[in-house]
Formats: C-alpha cells, structure tokens, sequence
C-alpha cells in the first residue's frame, strides 16, 4: 500500500483518538459532565470530522491542484445515473414506509427534532464519509486487488 493511505490512517486516528481522549478525560476529571454542550461538544465534532480533515491534509500535500474546491469536487460525485438515486429513493420509502402504514411506527418526541437533528446527522455523518470513501476507498481500490489471494 501506499505511503499517502498510512499517512492517512495515521493522521485519522490521531486526530480521532486525541480530542475523543481530551473529552474523556475532562469528563473524568469533572471540568464537565458529558453529555452537556460545552467544550466537550467541540472535541466531539472534530473526532467525527478526523476523517474529512485527513482526507484534505493529505490530499494537500499530493497533488498539484489544491484548495477546498478541489477537495470537495473530488469528494463528492454528483454525476450518479438517477436510476441509482430513484432505486435508493424507492427502497427507503418501501423500508419505512410499510411499517407506519400499518402503524408499526411509534413517534417518540417532538416532530421539531427530526428537523433539528436531519441537518445535523447528515453534516457530521458526510464529512466522515468525505475521508473514508471519498479519499481511502479510490487509493484502496487503486492498490489492492478486488479479490484478495488466497
């Protein structure tokens, strides 16, 4: 493998591991209970983001275009076939759709949460995906054989 997919990997889990570990141990320590927002919600957040951090640091450093734009232009493709996006759109409707029809769904809280919270999911839930698959999988893919040898 490639010495860019360990510098990676490396970086990822430092970051990762760090401000997840600074957030144990003030919470340990009593500076702060846990699941309060507070500065622990900031070590959090840059735990989740280790991945999209990496991914850019990295891609910075080895290639000959740089900046946010190309970073976010290679991470995400937007030119999927909408058969793809249809297909992804039906399943999901069929997967939690049957199961409200015949009220198998109990709504537990307020209905102002899932607006809060969608945003907010996919925003930290995308920027790890940005590292994982929109940087490690392509070098993977690039350096490993699709079916391992036995």
């Amino acid at each position: 493998m490639s010495k860019k997919i360990y510098q990676y990997l490396v970086l990822t889990f430092t970051i990762t591991y760090l401000f997840w570990g600074f957030d144990i141990i003030l919470s340990k320590v009593g500076l702060y209970e846990h699941p309060t927002y507070n500065i622990g919600i900031i070590f959090y957040v840059i735990a989740v983001c280790a991945p999209a951090i990496s991914g850019y640091v990295v891609m910075q450093n080895e290639s000959d275009e740089s900046g946010i734009c190309y970073f976010i232009k290679s991470s995400f493709k937007f030119n999927q076939p909408i058969l793809e996006i249809l297909l992804i759109g039906i399943f999901m409707a069929i997967r939690f759709g049957i199961p409200f029809l015949f009220g198998d769904v109990s709504i537990i809280g307020n209905w102002w949460q899932v607006v809060v919270f969608t945003p907010v999911m996919l925003l930290f839930g995308g920027l790890e995906e940005i590292g994982w698959r929109g940087y490690l999988q392509p070098k993977l893919e690039k350096s490993l054989d699709f079916l391992l040898p036995l």
